[in-house]
């Protein structure tokens, strides 16, 4: 067989190895060998995907892992006097004994031995050693750690556990790494080994691929380490030589030993491990009373569909729910359709929100009766094959939306019942691509952060986008990389990263439940900091394995729409968010005005722009909307509406085909149309209708050809004419390719339209839910504040008599809540509300600190409060309150204290507290702050600006001059013009030592990212600062990653080239100035005009407005007369006209 590497290190050795399993599978046939090992540090994860991908080509795949070995109790968290804090052992799979026990050994690592890294310790390799061979490791392994440090007993006392318990599977292992301890300990381990009859294998503990790697891999290990490739003392492996090296090289650097060479082959030889594939391990639901989980099933669907339609059901329902329980039932899946449905029955029973169905199970009328969705399949033409098909065997996808904030109870509560060692989350990984990776490796190389993101935002925004295709895409990039050697440097290190997994992380929603057997005798697993068991397989290698993923996943609208009821609840009104009806006139004007911020799935700019030409008017409207809104389907939106309101002629492919595109005009939109297509015209089952449609959508070009014969065949037989069926299958591919899951349209559909209910009918309590979800969300904050003031809706300080947690509704608005406020803790506001609820509103400032004192309210928490105006209607002098603070807290405090010594004094009884609370100290009469420092210390405290907004006096200035808010920046293109409030204003320098500027444009509806390079922030730093209100001409730079997807808030860049303060905008944008002349100017007030138009020459236009019988005439009065339009040169005119005749525009 020849060399064989026994130990690599691919880039599931996150940030340590840079090996990725399709180069390493594709390296190792070139050299022609016949099988490789793949032994990550102390995890998994690429286990399955490596066994796989060397399969495919006949390399035979060894999994092995270089595991932790603790030098004592692997449960133990004190180190080891003399002893480091783990050592190094390689174990490779002979056989599924061996990987299962493998597969337990690397979970109790990170289950139990977990101690900065994961490990294991003597005792557990003595269990759990059968079907393992081991290597000595690396450098770190226990023999030659100490025989390099000259302690022969313990290295022998290690030689004898290792060679005792894996008896004849124990092999010392040398290294051609080229490090000089390496050379050092080879010759060592060679002769321990031939002198206690152990034999010495060959490795070369690869890290990288090739050697020119080796400076990339370097930067890996700074990105590792948080550190530069200038930093002294960095971690550093000191060597050039650990890659994929040749079986030529191998046997040339250890020709002194060649039966260590040997070795290599004869331990692949003893590993022959295959894995059983195409079995499913089903989660096992507990039935009762000696019932079958086909009668429970049954029994609970047909209970559930009475309970929603009553104990008449119609034959076509009853007709279609025994069909689909058929063939639930002749699938095997009973189980996991009453797993599922219990979960969602124990969180409606808890009030945690669940969504009306999501993906193809809405339809499915067993999932409807089993209260799994809630949407009716018949009602709204949904297919139960395009959810699970009798015709292919595949897992059903239950995919179901929780309210985000206790998706993790319900996790629980399956965690619980089934047991905590058979229910895991699903891992999944975050790779470096093409923006991140330019920055990491623009990092580690020292560059300056505005060097470093220019380059980064070259790279066009598409989610697959390589550093290859953009170099090629994008010249200025090109350019960039052949000009400047560091640019140069600096993208060929990225490319050798891209790619490379970053970090492990828990998939959104996955959650597997095992069978009857743990988690562990299937797949390996780590622990999160909650004590929830993490798959190391990712969600794909999990369904591989057999084991059956749930998606449990969390959606924040489900959250809203619970809040918002339950406001509407604290008022007395009992909304039944699930049983609305669903033709109100009211709700499809707002969404037919595009009123939809804030609507689910409806909210972004061009949805509103389809909305405005689609006009809904019904319920298959919102279906159709959310279904074309997307790219590819959305190039038919302008037809779609045209036949919809009259404008294009409906026409139909075939007249059969009426009845199933009459509710979109037409035009294909859903897959479920394909496919019903199929069965009509062409005699398809709905079964192989889907697998037409499977083929079509992935563009199986040996299926489409046999589908096409079918499909002509069966369509010329119900008498359609050949060419026509031809021109129909066409058509048919065509729109599969982008034709979307009616079910799941119908499903968010519903969500969207309960939002947009809640909107138009309770706009209030909706908005108050939003404001208090979206509190960690700046930019939305703004906006949901803003539209309220726009719908007359007033934001009202905080309130220490009102205001609860959360915000709240009241007649005369919106109170925002006390969770917004920096420095006031929910306990601190427990504590208020706790007191307010037993002893009434507070009566003026000193009740309330007399009444809080010595709790957890301590004096930085009341000056918040005093600064967001929360004593504003106890007291409205903010300054007075905080010049008598000090005062006010030693009263309430000495009468707190003597309260408790039992010192109470005549005034002190019940019924003169109220009145005497605060005599004692009297509030200075003193002016308040002004309205901008109200607004400044509202902006601090809570990061908004609640009783009003420092552009509000600006309104019809910036409605004349800006061209762009923070809210359209996305869809403004080139320079704009915008009115804001400078935040977080940083100074730094470039690389050559000139000052530049860095903050946050803040305008009505959000914020934006501002950049003033040097040249601009030299010619107006003195306007360039904090709480600065400006008016900035900016050029966009584009947006980061996730551009053209589905995001209402994508991150613009705005590069500053002017910035004026807002007084001067006028002055500094008019274009031309209108002087409108009375009758009776006579010649000493045109000499006026002129002299004062001379003294201030520019480019703004002086035109002249004259009203005569016939008519307004305007006349231009030339260049020689354009203007600066300074203040004192309006104001001048002004004098001499009038100030209503002089208009700037």
């Amino acid at each position: 067989m020849g060399f064989v590497h026994l130990h690599c290190h691919t880039q599931y050795s996150l940030l340590d190895g840079a090996i990725r399993i399709h180069d390493l599978v594709s390296k190792t046939q070139s050299f022609g060998q016949e099988a490789v090992a793949v032994t990550d540090h102390g995890v998994l994860y690429g286990a399955m995907e490596f066994y796989d991908k060397a399969k495919k080509v006949g390399i035979k795949p060894i999994i092995g892992c270089e595991i932790y070995v603790a030098p004592g109790d692997m449960k133990s968290r004190e180190q080891i006097p003399g002893m480091p804090k783990n050592y190094h052992l390689v174990l490779l799979a002979q056989d599924e004994t061996g990987y299962r026990n493998l597969i337990r050994l690397v979970s109790m690592a990170h289950v139990d031995g977990f101690y900065y890294k994961p490990r294991v310790d003597r005792a557990a390799l003595s269990e759990l050693n059968k079907g393992l061979i081991a290597l000595s490791a690396c450098l770190q392994g226990e023999i030659p750690y100490w025989l390099l440090r000259g302690n022969e007993e313990r290295a022998n006392d290690a030689l004898e556990f290792y060679s005792r318990t894996f008896e004849g599977r124990f092999y010392l292992e040398i290294q051609a790494n080229g490090l000089a301890d390496q050379e050092t300990v080879n010759p060592q381990l060679v002769e321990l080994g031939r002198r206690r009859g152990i034999p010495v294998v060959a490795t070369n503990d690869c890290h990288y691929l090739l050697k020119s790697d080796a400076k990339a891999h370097e930067a890996l290990l700074c990105i590792q380490t948080q550190t530069t490739l200038h930093d002294k003392g960095r971690m550093s492996f000191e060597t050039d030589e650990l890659y994929l090296k040749s079986p030529q090289e191998m046997e040339a650097y250890f020709h002194w030993v060649p039966e260590a060479v040997d070795a290599s082959a004869e331990v692949a030889g003893r590993c022959s491990l295959e894995l059983p594939r195409g079995e499913y391990y089903f989660p096992v639901y507990p039935t009762e009373d000696g019932k079958s989980l086909e009668d429970l099933i049954h029994e609970k669907a047909w209970a559930g569909l009475k309970a929603r339609m009553g104990d008449h059901i119609p034959e076509e329902y009853a007709r279609r729910l025994e069909e689909e329980l058929g063939i639930i039932r002749s699938m095997g899946f009973s189980g996991y359709f009453l797993i599922v449905a219990d979960y969602i029955q124990y969180a409606k029973a808890n009030d945690i929100p669940v969504g009306p169905g999501r993906g193809s199970a809405a339809g499915s009328l067993a999932a409807y009766g089993l209260g799994i969705t809630d949407i009716d399949p018949i009602r709204w033409n949904l297919l139960f094959e395009r959810f699970l098909n009798p015709e292919r065997k595949s897992m059903p996808d239950i995919d179901v939306d929780f309210c985000q904030s206790r998706r993790d109870e319900v996790i629980e509560y399956v965690k619980n019942k089934y047991g905590p060692q058979y229910v895991c989350q699903i891992t999944t990984f975050g790779n470096m691509k093409a923006k991140a990776v330019i920055r990491d490796v623009g990092r580690v190389l020292g560059m300056s952060y505005g060097d470093v993101d220019r380059i980064a935002k070259l790279i066009p925004n598409d989610l697959h986008m390589t550093l290859d295709e953009a170099l090629k895409v994008e010249p200025r990039l090109r350019q960039l990389m052949d000009s400047d050697p560091m640019v140069s440097r600096l993208i060929d290190i990225a490319r050798s990263l891209e790619g490379l997994s970053r970090h492990a992380s828990v998939h959104a929603g996955g959650v597997v439940i095992s069978d009857s057997r743990p988690l562990v005798e299937h797949i390996p697993v780590y622990m999160d900091k909650k004590g929830m068991l993490i798959s190391q397989y990712d969600m794909k290698r999990i369904e591989q394995v057999g084991l059956i993923k749930l998606d449990m996943l969390g959606l924040k609208t489900l959250t809203v729409i619970q809040k918002a009821c339950q406001i509407l609840k604290g008022r007395g009104i009992d909304l039944d968010i699930a049983n609305l009806p669903l033709d109100d006139k009211a709700t499809y004007d707002l969404i037919s005005d595009g009123d939809t911020s804030s609507v689910f799935q409806l909210e972004s700019s061009g949805m509103k722009q389809m909305l405005k030409r689609l006009k809904p008017e019904k319920f298959e409207d919102i279906i159709a909307a959310v279904a074309l809104y997307r790219p590819g389907p959305m190039d038919l939106i302008p037809s779609y509406t045209d036949r919809k309101h009259g404008r294009e002629k409906i026409e139909y492919p075939h007249p059969l085909l009426e009845p199933i595109l009459r509710e979109t005009y037409g035009i294909i939109v859903y897959q479920e149309q394909v496919m019903q297509i199929a069965q009509k015209l062409a005699g398809y089952s709905l079964g192989k209708a889907d697998l037409l449609r499977r083929a079509m959508g992935k563009k199986i070009a040996a299926e489409m050809a046999e589908h096409r014969g079918i499909f002509v065949e069966g369509a010329v037989k119900n008498g359609v004419v050949q060419q026509v069926a031809v021109e129909i299958f066409d058509l048919m591919e065509k729109f599969a390719n982008y034709g979307f899951n009616k079910s799941h349209a119908a499903a968010y559909a519903l969500v969207a339209y309960q939002t947009a209910y809640l909107k138009a009918h309770h706009f209030r309590e909706f908005m108050a839910a939003n404001l208090t979800l979206d509190l960690g969300n700046t930019d939305k904050v703004t906006r949901h504040l803003s539209e309220c003031k726009a719908n007359g809706v007033p934001i009202l300080c905080p309130d220490i008599n009102e205001s609860s947690w959360e915000f709240i509704t009241t007649d005369e608005g919106i109170r925002f809540g006390l969770a917004g406020i920096k420095n006031v803790g929910r306990a601190a506001v427990e504590v208020m509300l706790k007191e307010r609820e037993r002893g009434g509103k507070f009566t003026d400032i000193g009740n309330f600190l007399e009444r809080i004192a010595l709790t957890k309210v301590n004096r930085r928490v009341i000056e918040s409060l005093i600064q967001v105006g929360a004593f504003d209607s106890l007291h409205a002098n903010r300054r007075a309150l905080l010049e008598s603070l000090d005062a006010l807290l030693d009263e309430a405090q000495r009468k707190a204290k003597d309260r408790l010594a039992g010192q109470e004094t005549l005034f002190s009884l019940e019924e003169f507290s109220e009145d005497n609370a605060s005599d004692s100290v009297e509030l200075p009469d003193i002016p308040d702050f002004s309205e901008n420092e109200k607004l400044k210390m509202e902006k601090e405290n809570v990061g908004f600006y609640i009783s009003g907004h420092p552009l509000k006096r600006y309104t019809s200035l910036i409605e004349k001059y800006a061209t762009a808010t923070t809210r359209n920046l996305p869809d403004t293109p080139g320079i704009v013009i915008m009115a804001g409030v400078l935040n977080e204003v940083n100074v730094t320098r470039t690389k050559k030592g000139s000052p530049m500027a860095r903050g946050y444009l803040e305008d009505l509806e959000g914020s934006a990212p501002v950049v003033f390079f040097p040249q601009c922030f030299s010619a107006y730093q003195d306007v360039i600062k904090d709480n600065a209100v400006v008016v900035v001409k900016a050029r966009i730079n584009g947006t980061e990653d996730g551009a053209g997807q589905e995001n209402d808030n994508p991150q613009v860049d705005l590069i500053a080239e002017e910035v004026y303060p807002i007084d001067q905008a006028q002055s500094v944008l008019a274009r031309r100035i209108i002087l409108r002349l009375p009758p009776c100017t006579g010649s000493e007030d045109i000499r006026a005009l002129k002299e004062t138009i001379s003294d201030s020459k520019g480019t703004c236009q002086i035109c002249f407005e004259i009203s005569t019988d016939e008519g307004i005439v305007l006349i231009d009065a030339g260049r020689e007369y354009m203007v600066t339009p300074s203040r004192d040169v309006v104001t001048r005119l002004g004098e001499l006209l009038g100030a209503s005749s002089v208009e700037l525009q």
